[in-house]
């Protein structure tokens, strides 16, 4: 009589013992829209935000009792201009059959009045965060409803931080990100080098008369080569070892990470995963935020709203309608290939 052994039985006919919790392989996180400030509900579609430049300074000397002319008056109006933002909305939509809903959240167990529906809805909870992030964080421009194929769309960040007016209700000139702010050109995550983030925050400062105060949203490859700043310099044609430990060496590590630059600003690194990677310019290797001068503004909180069950099983849909509002370019940069 032949033996049964392990690997012959068939997997029909095996116990199957299954964890009761998910592995979840990425874990949704949104580090930007956790971090960024949130205003106050619009009540229009067209958001607008006041902005204002002050007067240029001047050295020109008065003569001691000349009266003033009608050339030396002012218009200070002219240094106001208005931003314009409008909303755009994130959706996920299930739908999940009657049998299924009961049968399908077995695995892994769910809560005693668990369903596979709530499963879903959970899950859709997070994508739809994630959505909106990156939508904010995107290189689409502003655009005003016209029809159901050309939907109303808010503006991401990579057309936000620009040297040259947007397509769409552009800034004023004026307001526009300096060019020195935005570092492009860059093919390689190599190629971006320790004088291209130290001409961004010598910008920036240059611009707002204040040192920046940044958070710094990048590729992890990015991260990775500020490493090697603190490794290797260039001399002539050569590279000089300039390796510099942060801990003791007694205590048998070596610590080559950068979380925090400083220089004419400070640069705290954040890791993302989900910055544009379209061609030339559209693609984001970090942008460099002061976060208190951006803004979500939520219309409504994402919730779920049940849709009519007419025999086929539950369904619904979430939504999130939200302003993505840069309430000063001259304050932000980035680096882009």
């Amino acid at each position: 009589m032949a033996d049964l052994l392990d690997r012959n039985q068939e997997d029909d006919f095996r116990d199957r013992d299954v964890t009761d919790a998910w592995m979840y392989i990425n874990p949704g996180k949104t580090p930007w829209l956790t971090m960024a400030p949130k205003g106050r509900q619009p009540k229009v579609r067209k958001l607008e935000q006041p902005m204002m430049l002050r007067p240029t300074p001047r050295n020109a000397p008065v003569p001691d009792g000349k009266d003033t002319t009608a050339d030396e008056y002012e218009n200070v109006e002219d240094n106001k201009k208005m931003a314009v933002g409008t909303w755009q909305q994130a959706r996920r939509a299930t739908k999940v059959g009657k049998i299924a809903n009961v049968l399908g959240a077995q695995v892994p167990s769910m809560p005693a009045k668990g369903s596979l529906l709530r499963q879903n809805v959970e899950e859709f909870m997070i994508t739809l965060r994630r959505d909106v992030e990156k939508v904010c964080l995107d290189n689409e421009d502003l655009f005003f409803e016209t029809d159901d194929d050309h939907p109303n769309r808010t503006r991401g960040a990579g057309q936000s931080i620009l040297a040259t007016a947007q397509a769409q209700s552009p800034y004023p000139v004026d307001f526009l990100t300096p060019a020195d702010s935005i570092k492009g050109g860059k093919a390689t995550k190599t190629s971006i080098t320790e004088d291209d983030l130290g001409d961004i925050l010598e910008s920036i400062y240059e611009a707002n008369e204040d040192p920046a105060d940044l958070d710094m949203f990048c590729r992890l490859g990015v991260k990775r080569q500020m490493a090697d700043w603190t490794r290797q310099a260039p001399v002539s044609a050569d590279y000089v070892p300039l390796r510099r430990f942060t801990a003791d060496q007694a205590d048998d590590k070596i610590k080559h990470s950068v979380s925090v630059y400083e220089g004419e600003g400070i640069v705290r690194v954040h890791p993302h995963f989900h910055l544009p990677a379209g061609a030339g310019a559209a693609y984001i290797w970090a942008y460099l935020f002061q976060m208190e001068f951006w803004k979500v503004h939520m219309v409504d909180a994402p919730k779920f709203e049940k849709h009519e069950d007419k025999g086929g099983g539950p369904r619904g849909h979430m939504a999130w309608t939200f302003f993505n509002m840069c309430m000063n370019p001259r304050k932000h940069g980035k680096i882009t290939k």
